[in-house]
């Protein structure tokens, strides 16, 4: 009875905006007080959307129908001491990453553990200007490569 269309992620997520579209014949709303339309835009996840259907023909509205889960991650993870092309002189320096469906964390491919959306890694300067390749991967399939230097 319904189509979903937005950017499609990783592990049925979305990483944009979802529009939900009722199958031909019928408007949709997601109250009874809200007008009926052609389709409705969910901007954040929902772990039970509800929504209203009306026979164009008649007029006639259904009860409160459910829809399945909708999953939107639009953000990339974050990154503290971690931007790109930056050098951070100083003996020693904690990098932390942040997101609310943080799966992975590499710093120049050595894996960094992850726990309740946050990952830390603790970096020593060594005698020299050392290159730091951060990446990092929400569950939603969102990325960021970052770059930067720590020298003492």
């Amino acid at each position: 009875f319904y189509t979903y269309s937005g950017t499609e992620g990783d592990n049925g997520f979305y990483t944009s905006d979802v529009k939900v579209t009722p199958t031909d014949g019928y408007s949709i709303a997601k109250t009874l007080s809200d007008d009926f339309s052609a389709y409705v835009t969910y901007t954040e996840s929902d772990a039970k959307p509800t929504v209203y259907l009306q026979k164009k023909s008649t007029g006639q509205i259904t009860e409160k129908a459910a829809l399945s889960e909708i999953k939107i991650d639009k953000e990339k993870p974050e990154g503290e001491n971690a931007s790109s092309g930056k050098t951070y002189y100083k003996k020693a320096m904690a990098v932390t990453v942040t997101d609310d469906n943080l799966a992975s964390v590499t710093i120049n491919d050595m894996t960094i553990d992850v726990s309740d959306g946050k990952a830390v890694a603790n970096l020593v300067a060594s005698g020299e200007k050392d290159k730091y390749v951060l990446k990092a991967k929400d569950s939603a399939g969102n990325a960021r490569v970052v770059t930067f230097y720590l020298a003492p």
